[in-house]
């Protein structure tokens, strides 16, 4: 993944991993080292821990612990703080020069429709959704924790707040926010078709696609 250092507000070691500049913590992609810096969320986190113990009291028949309480209530910014104004698609063609030459236009298609379709159930152009939809999958491609509806709701409201009180994400260009949020969608819809794939070689790959897009939340 190549993303943008001012927006990300990560630098590369000279190890060849990323760094987060919020902990100092080193991660293998720089999608982690972007979640390291801009998840401040104290409610998403809660969300995602939360759903960690019910799915470990549920596989082992016991009741789960005492939950610590929930962050304070905040008053949420607009979900439109992390709108952007799109213009035309990105990712879809980087990633489809990774392919054969005779089998790019057919592979960039179906990137442009799996992005079509998302933004016709799902919030268009909308950087905290398109995050939150990445996280979901990945809790469930690999550690196979579901998000309901509302928690799910919860976490990209809790995104949003987080990315809208980020001074370098306002400071980032409508192209870098659209870049991110593509390779978001696309990372979800892979991996959700992982989850339901036959194949275990491709179920594997899920899992560790998800565990580089969790190392930063220590959910991996």
């Amino acid at each position: 993944m190549i993303l943008s250092a001012a927006l990300f507000a990560v630098a590369a070691s000279s190890s060849g991993q990323w760094v987060g500049v919020v902990s100092g913590n080193n991660f293998s992609s720089p999608m982690g080292a972007y979640f390291d810096t801009v998840f401040q969320g104290q409610q998403a986190m809660w969300e995602l821990k939360q759903a960690q113990a019910r799915e470990r009291a549920k596989r082992e028949g016991s009741a789960p612990s005492a939950a610590p309480p929930p962050p304070a209530k905040v008053k949420h910014q607009p979900i439109e703080a992390t709108d952007f104004k799109a213009g035309p698609r990105i990712v879809p063609a980087q990633w489809a020069k990774d392919e054969p030459e005779a089998r790019r236009p057919q592979v960039e298609a179906l990137y442009l429709k799996a992005l079509d379709q998302y933004e016709s159930q799902v919030r268009k152009n909308n950087l905290a959704y398109a995050m939150a939809m990445l996280l979901g999958m990945a809790m469930q491609a690999h550690r196979q924790i579901q998000l309901d509806d509302d928690a799910g709701e919860r976490l990209a409201l809790s995104l949003n707040d987080a990315l809208a009180a980020d001074k370098r994400f306002a400071a980032g260009s409508a192209k870098q926010k659209q870049e991110i949020y593509e390779r978001c969608i696309l990372t979800g819809i892979f991996l959700a078709n992982t989850i339901t794939s036959k194949d275990e070689a491709m179920r594997g790959r899920g899992r560790e696609v998800a565990g580089k897009v969790l190392e930063p939340l220590g959910l991996q």
